[in-house]
């Protein structure tokens, strides 16, 4: 956290494969202690409170898991900190684009495949299938990339900007960039 006249910065909490809170990742970072475990990456899942949430869990459920994560890390990091002034609290998060999306993609294409490959409507459901369940209402809303910047702005209630900066590898660095100049300006 920094803070600089009437603004503060709260840094998103850290989520690395199996640390699922910032000060165990803080931990492990200065300690030089290994942050990943057998060189295993992925989280088996993410925890979020259903106390104070705005959002309905039926929602969440078909929300891109980077997006939950964003969310329950925030979560994390607020918790360490006073409120902060709803009027003057921007979110921006740096995102890369996720690879889950793609799945939706290769359903939509799987008819065409099928022309090809000359197979029946049977398989046609069942690769469907294979690659993801069809998209409903709350899958749409959860897969746009603006909706994390956009969720984080409804659950704590800050008024100020907020949005998604996608950059790939350099998401984050660039929505440090933005968010430090947003500082200096005021």
């Amino acid at each position: 956290i920094q803070t600089l006249p009437e603004i503060a910065l709260v840094g998103i909490g850290m989520r690395v494969g199996k640390i699922e809170s910032t000060a165990d990742f803080s931990t492990a970072l200065f300690s030089g202690t290994s942050l990943v475990e057998n060189q295993q990456v992925h989280a088996e899942h993410v925890a979020l409170s259903m106390e104070g949430l705005r959002f309905p869990p039926a929602d969440l459920a078909e929300t891109l898991p980077q997006q939950l994560f964003v969310l329950a890390a925030a979560h994390d990091a607020l918790a360490q900190v006073s409120p902060l002034p709803s009027e003057r609290t921007a979110v921006l998060v740096g995102m890369q684009c996720d690879a889950e999306i793609a799945r939706h993609g290769a359903r939509w294409r799987v008819a065409e495949w099928a022309e090809k490959l000359e197979a029946d409507g049977t398989w046609v459901q069942q690769a469907k299938d294979g690659f993801v369940r069809l998209l409903g209402a709350a899958g749409v809303v959860g897969a746009m990339p603006n909706i994390p910047a956009n969720r984080l702005c409804s659950q704590f209630d800050f008024q100020a900007m907020g949005f998604t900066v996608s950059a790939e590898e350099l998401s984050g660095v660039r929505a440090l960039e933005i968010a430090k100049g947003a500082l200096q300006r005021g």
